[in-house]
C-alpha cells in the first residue's frame, strides 16, 4: 500500500487482500445492494448492513439494524469507535481491517489473524458449527465406525446441504404463507415426524397462534390445526431453548392435547431473530419411534435461525402490502429516492410528476363544492398532466343528443370555440362510442375521418377522453397540442383514462347532490335545504349570542301575470328574480325558493337595520329589472317582510318563518311593493289582526 492521506478499509477475502476503500466521505454505507458505497454479494449481509461515520474527531462503526450483526475484534457491537488496526466483520462473511494510515506490517498481521481464525465471531458461526455437526452425524453411522453411509444416505447429506442454501433463498419477497409452507415441507422431508407446526407469537398479546400446519402430504384441516401440545410449545417459548419429549405420554409437562390426540413424541425450538422471538417451530408424531435422533435435533437447530429470518422478512412484506396501496408505494419510493440520492432520471421524474398530479386531483375534487369549479380543476390538471397547450370539457345533453361546452383551459381568444357539438359525431362521438381515448394518429381515426374536415389547421395533436360511468355518457375531455409537437402515447391515454374515470364519478355525485338541494328552475336552494340551513343558523345564533335576520318575499300579482302572459313567461320572471337575489346577496347569505312565487333569504350576523337596508335594496333592484317578451319590457314588484332574532322573541326556526311571513303579508295588505318589519306588528297589535284577516 502507498501512503494514504485518509483512513482506509482493507477488504480481506479468503486470507488475501481483495481491495481498499478510502474513507473520503461520511457516512460510508456497507451492504448488499449496488447503491451502497461498499457492496458485498452475500445473502447473510443485509441491504444496508452497517455504516462508518465521523463524530467530531472520532470515527465509528455502526450496525444499521442488520440481520446477522456487526463484529469488532470478535465482539458484537451496535456502535463503537474505530482504532488503528481494528478488525471489522460484517454478517460473519466479510472481513475488513481499519487503518488510520498506511501500515503494511500491521496489515499483514491482521490478515494472518483473519486467515488463521476464521471463526473469530462465535455467535455468527453458530449456524456453521451446527451444520458441520449435522453433516458429520449423517455421514457416519456412529462414533466408533468410520464407514460411510450408503448412496441413499449420501443423497440425504446432499439434501441437507441444499436445504441449508434454501434457508437463505427464502429470505426474499415471498408472502408469509408461502415461506411457512416451504419451511415445514422441507423439515418433514428429513425429520421422522408425522406433522409440523409453525406457531407465531402475537406481538400484542404474546400468545402463540398457528401460522401454518401440515403433514408430509397436505396442509392440516381447520379442525386439526389446534391438535398440538400447547403446554410444551409455551414452555419452549418461555425458556427460549429447544425442548424434546421422547415419551410425551409420561412427560410431566404434558397437556390435554397429548392425551386427547395420542401424541407420543414432540420436539420444539424457538424461532429467534436477533432480539425478538417470533414463535416456535414444532413437530410431533403419534407413533413411538424411540425418540428423535441427534440428527433430528441438529436439523431443528440448524433451520430455526434461517426460518426466523425468513418469517420476519415475509411478515414485514405482508404488513407493508396490507397498509399501503401500489400507487402510494410507488409515489413514496420514487420521491424518497429522488430526495435522498438526488437521482437525475427522466423516467423517474416523469412518474413522480404523474402520480403527484393524480394525487392533487384526488384531493382537490373533495375540497371543491360547485360543479363549474370542479370541471375547471379536472380540465386544468388533465391539460397539465398531458403537457398540452389547451383543452376543453363538454358535458352530454342526452335528451337533445348534444355535447355542451362547460370549461376551457389555455384557449387563445383569437380561436373560436364551438359551444355545442352533436354527441355522436367527430372524434368526440367516436371516443364516447368506444369508451376509450382516441387520438388523431389512431388507425381507426385515420380510416374513418377526413382529418382536414374535422381538425383546425393549428392542431398537430389531439386526444378525446370519454367521461363514462356505468355505460352512461357523462361528457368528454378534449386535449389539444402536446408540447414540442409530440404525439399522444398509449401511456398518455392510460393516464388520461385514470383521471377521467375519477372525474366521471365526481361529476355525477355533484349532479346528484345539486338535484337534491337546488330548485331546478331558478337554481336557488330548495325549501328542504333552506329549512335545514335556517335551523343550523338559528342554533348557532343562540350559542354565540349573535344576530340572525330572515327576509320573506312574494311576487305581487303573479297569478294574473301568468294568466296574461302564460306560464313560460312566468318562469322567465322567476328566473330573473332568482338572478337579482343572487346578485344582491352576500356570499354568506342563503337565497332560496320556498314555493311557487315565494322566496326567502337567510342573513347571518345581520341586525334589524342591516336587514331592512338589504330588503329595500333588493326591492329596488327587482323594480328596475325587466323581462323582454315580444318586444315588450315586463316588470314585477315584491312584497317583502323582515324579522330579526333574538329581538322578536322567536323560540324556534318555525317562529322566525311565521314572523317573516306576517311581515310580508303586512306589505301586501298595505300597498304591495314595499318592505315591512315584524317589529311593526309587535308595536301595533291591530296590524296583527289585519294580517290574519288577509291570510284567511
Amino acid at each position: 500500500m502507498k501512503g494514504h492521506l485518509l483512513p482506509i478499509l482493507v477488504y480481506v477475502v479468503g486470507g488475501n487482500i481483495e481491495c481498499e476503500y478510502a474513507f473520503n466521505h461520511s457516512p460510508l454505507i456497507i451492504g448488499r445492494v449496488k447503491s451502497n458505497d461498499i457492496t458485498i454479494r452475500n445473502t447473510q449481509v443485509s441491504r444496508k448492513h452497517a455504516q462508518i461515520v465521523t463524530n467530531q474527531n472520532d470515527i465509528f462503526i455502526e450496525d444499521l439494524g442488520s440481520t446477522n450483526y456487526v463484529f469488532l475484534n470478535r465482539v458484537k457491537i451496535n456502535k463503537s469507535p474505530l482504532n488503528h488496526g481494528d478488525i471489522v466483520n460484517i454478517g460473519g462473511v466479510a472481513d475488513f481491517i481499519y487503518l488510520a494510515e498506511s501500515d503494511p506490517d500491521l496489515t499483514a498481521g491482521a490478515v494472518e489473524t483473519i486467515k488463521s481464525n476464521p471463526d473469530f465471531a462465535p455467535e455468527t458461526y453458530k449456524m456453521k458449527a451446527t451444520m458441520t455437526q449435522l453433516v458429520d452425524e449423517l455421514k457416519y453411522t456412529n462414533q466408533d465406525s468410520s464407514a460411510l453411509l450408503d448412496d441413499a444416505s449420501s443423497r440425504s447429506v446432499s439434501d441437507i446441504e441444499v436445504l441449508y442454501e434454501i434457508g437463505y433463498a427464502i429470505n426474499s419477497s415471498r408472502h408469509l404463507k408461502d415461506v411457512l409452507d416451504v419451511i415445514l415441507s422441507k423439515m418433514l422431508q428429513i425429520v421422522e415426524a408425522e406433522r409440523g407446526f409453525i406457531l407465531l407469537r402475537d406481538p400484542i398479546t404474546g400468545e402463540l397462534q398457528v401460522g401454518h400446519a401440515r403433514n408430509k402430504e397436505n396442509e392440516l384441516t381447520a379442525a386439526e390445526r389446534n391438535t398440538y401440545s400447547k403446554t410444551m410449545a409455551t414452555k419452549t417459548l418461555e425458556a427460549g431453548q429447544l425442548y424434546v419429549s421422547t415419551n410425551a405420554q409420561e412427560d410431566p409437562v404434558q397437556s390435554h392435547s397429548v392425551i386427547n390426540y395420542a401424541i407420543r413424541e414432540v420436539v420444539c425450538v424457538p424461532l429467534n431473530m436477533k432480539r425478538e422471538t417470533l414463535g416456535v417451530l414444532y413437530a410431533d408424531t403419534r407413533q413411538a419411534k424411540g425418540g428423535f435422533s441427534r440428527k433430528d435435533i441438529l436439523f431443528f437447530e440448524a433451520i430455526s435461525h434461517q426460518a426466523a429470518i425468513a418469517i420476519g422478512n415475509a411478515r414485514l412484506t405482508d404488513e407493508l402490502e396490507a397498509k399501503q396501496g401500489k400507487l402510494e408505494n410507488a409515489y413514496d419510493e420514487l420521491r424518497a429516492r429522488a430526495t435522498r440520492l438526488q437521482i437525475v432520471n427522466t423516467k423517474l421524474d416523469q412518474k413522480v410528476e404523474e402520480l403527484s398530479a393524480l394525487n392533487a386531483v384526488s384531493k382537490g375534487v373533495n375540497l371543491v363544492s360547485d360543479l363549474s369549479s370542479i370541471l375547471e380543476l379536472i380540465l386544468s390538471k388533465s391539460v397539465s398532466l398531458m403537457k398540452a397547450e389547451r383543452g376543453l370539457l363538454m358535458l352530454c345533453d342526452e335528451k337533445n343528443n348534444l355535447l355542451n361546452l362547460e370549461a376551457t383551459c389555455g384557449w387563445p381568444e383569437l380561436i373560436e370555440v364551438s359551444q355545442t357539438l352533436n354527441i355522436d359525431e367527430g372524434l368526440e362521438g367516436l371516443a364516447l362510442e368506444e369508451t376509450v381515448p382516441v387520438a388523431l394518429d389512431d388507425k381507426k381515426v385515420i380510416d374513418q375521418f377526413d382529418l382536414a374536415t374535422i381538425v383546425d389547421s393549428d392542431v398537430h395533436s389531439q386526444m378525446c377522453v370519454p367521461l363514462v360511468l356505468n355505460d352512461r355518457k357523462i361528457g368528454i375531455i378534449n386535449i389539444i397540442n402536446k408540447h414540442l409537437g409530440e404525439k399522444f402515447t398509449d401511456h398518455d391515454k392510460s393516464l388520461a383514462m385514470t383521471l377521467a374515470n375519477q372525474a366521471a364519478i365526481t361529476i355525477e355525485n355533484v349532479r346528484l347532490y345539486n338535484l337534491a338541494v337546488y330548485d331546478g328552475l331558478t337554481g336557488l336552494h330548495d325549501k328542504r335545504y333552506f329549512d335545514l340551513w335556517l335551523d343550523k343558523e338559528f342554533e348557532r345564533t343562540k350559542r354565540y349570542k349573535s344576530e340572525l335576520s330572515l327576509v320573506a318575499m312574494d311576487i305581487d300579482n303573479f297569478k294574473s301575470f301568468n294568466d296574461t302572459y302564460g306560464h313560460l313567461v312566468g318562469d322567465e320572471v322567476l328566473k330573473m328574480v332568482a338572478q337579482v337575489m343572487n346578485e344582491t346577496a352576500r356570499t354568506v347569505d342563503l337565497p332560496a325558493r320556498c314555493g311557487g312565487e315565494e322566496f326567502s333569504i337567510i342573513l347571518p350576523e345581520t341586525g334589524e337595520a342591516g336587514a331592512a337596508n338589504f330588503a329595500e335594496r333588493l326591492r329596488l333592484n327587482i323594480e328596475k329589472a325587466v323581462v323582454k317578451h315580444q318586444g315588450e319590457e315586463l316588470r314585477v314588484t315584491l312584497s317583502i317582510g323582515v324579522t330579526t332574532h333574538p329581538y322578536m322573541g322567536a323560540k324556534t326556526r318555525l317562529d322566525m318563518i311565521e314572523q317573516a311571513d306576517k311581515a310580508m303579508y303586512l306589505s301586501k295588505k298595505t300597498g304591495k311593493n314595499k318592505v315591512s318589519a315584524y317589529a311593526e306588528i309587535m308595536a301595533d297589535p291591530s296590524k296583527d289582526v289585519l294580517v290574519a284577516a288577509s291570510r284567511d
